[in-house]
């Protein structure tokens, strides 16, 4: 039973140019977490604390969002933290209007280190009383396909590399310089450790981070949260707008699906002023329907699988998959070909890139394509069930609120995805497949 609501932002931006049009942070005004704790004695409605991985290239933008967080600060109805890490070491503030209080210096540690994330959550339900917990994880994303690197430590190889990145532990060979990067696997066993410990389940997991909103992700954390909010796309280096999600607190609080919502229009607000026209952020509910889709997925794959034994010699299925999928594809022209959007690559599927009798060798199970047509309907319908807000703007198509990994033709393949155990590999082994083709 979940007994406490408690919310997690994940909030990762991307190597882009931002404003620059802030006051510059202060250094750290020292304060003992005795002074601080004395603050919060009685619980708040919200506590914020926010968890940010900047040892790496998107260092210089740790300012200019904890100055919009200065904006509004910690009140009565809130407490806002901070967890900063950095190439030169990492420090812990606690954010009230103008001020950034310096609460611990920890020097060098590791950011995409589970145990760090896990000893920050673990901090603040034990000193921040509140009804609900907002977490936010600010760093960089990769949903769940591989950033492109050489594994040198053999006890996480395999592992898909989701969010996170430090650059003060070369572990991996992501883009250069190397750095360490935090598993899907690690962050759920992070999210069930503390919740476990304090008896305490996350109400909303966001991720204000690049490529973070997808079915698979959804199902990794949906057993530790109540929804879920993230974009199926790059971020551009613009995340949340954190005065425009911090104000209304000022004077009132939020139910969690209403924060959700706020979530999405503030990101539109923040995306526009900073002159910036290619956005996409959506919240989505982490109920039961969630086990539902990934089961349907699940049948999904079986299904194409099936398709894909009995197609004729002219490949005729393996056509309509990659036309669905580049039908499916956001953002065309950029890297983004193995995350199309899942509902609008099901309803290509079923629509104009249905696959036909015609397209099979007469021996299959005459129940397929009805199944398989049965199948995909009933995904789009968890899909519009679960996603209940959303925005966008500057893509190809229209987001739907949910990815799903499908490599297209010519573009990487991560085995290390079997490791998610999605849908208990059944999509997997159609990708698998699928793949087998090329």
């Amino acid at each position: 039973m979940k007994t406490f609501i408690v919310t997690v932002l994940f909030s990762v931006s991307i190597c882009a140019n931002r404003s620059t049009d802030y006051q510059k942070i202060s250094s750290g005004n020292v304060c003992s977490a005795s002074v601080i704790n004395s603050l919060n004695k009685t619980a708040k409605s919200w506590l914020f604390p926010i968890y940010m991985g900047g040892a790496n290239s998107l260092e210089s933008y740790i300012a200019l969002d904890v100055n919009e967080m200065m904006q509004v600060g910690s009140n009565r109805r809130i407490s806002v933290s901070t967890q900063e890490a950095k190439l030169a070491g990492t420090n812990r503030y606690y954010i009230e209007k103008d001020s950034h209080l310096l609460l611990n210096n920890f020097g060098i540690i590791n950011s995409a280190d589970k145990t760090n994330l896990e000893n920050f959550c673990r901090t603040i339900f034990q000193n921040y009383p509140s009804d609900r917990i907002s977490l936010i994880l600010w760093d960089h994303g990769f949903g769940p396909e591989e950033p492109p690197f050489t594994d040198t430590r053999s006890v996480r190889k395999g592992s898909v590399r989701t969010l996170l990145l430090d650059e003060n532990f070369p572990v991996y060979d992501v883009f250069d310089p190397k750095a360490d990067v935090m598993s899907t696997l690690e962050l759920v066993s992070a999210l069930s450790t503390v919740t476990t410990e304090f008896n305490r389940t996350f109400d909303i997991i966001a991720f204000n981070a690049c490529k973070m909103m997808s079915i698979e992700i959804l199902s990794a954390v949906a057993p530790y949260c109540n929804y879920v909010v993230g974009s199926e796309i790059p971020m551009y280096a613009c995340g949340f707008g954190y005065d425009l999600i911090l104000s209304p607190f000022q004077t009132q609080t939020l139910l969690p699906a209403d924060l959700c919502r706020l979530m999405t229009q503030t990101f539109e607000q923040e995306n526009v002023r900073k002159g910036l026209d290619r956005y996409q952020l959506s919240a989505a509910y982490a109920n039961d329907d969630v086990s539902n889709l990934e089961t349907k997925c699940g049948e999904i794959g079986d299904y194409l699988s099936s398709c894909l034994n009995h197609q004729t010699e002219e490949n005729p299925v393996i056509d309509k998959l990659d036309n669905s999928a580049w039908a499916a594809v956001l953002i065309k022209g950029i890297y983004e070909y193995e995350l199309p959007d899942a509902k609008l690559f099901f309803s290509s599927l079923w629509g104009e890139n249905e696959i036909e009798t015609g397209d099979l060798d007469g021996e299959q199970d005459p129940k397929l394509l009805t199944n398989l047509k049965d199948a995909l309907a009933d995904a789009n319908t968890l899909i519009d069930n679960l996603v209940f807000s959303k925005v966008g703007a500057g893509m190809d198509n229209d987001a739907q609120g949910l990815t799903i990994y499908f490599p297209l033709e010519g573009y990487p393949f991560f085995s290390s995805y079997k490791t998610l155990n999605f849908a208990e590999n059944k999509w997997w082994s159609f990708i698998e497949k699928y793949a087998s083709f090329y």
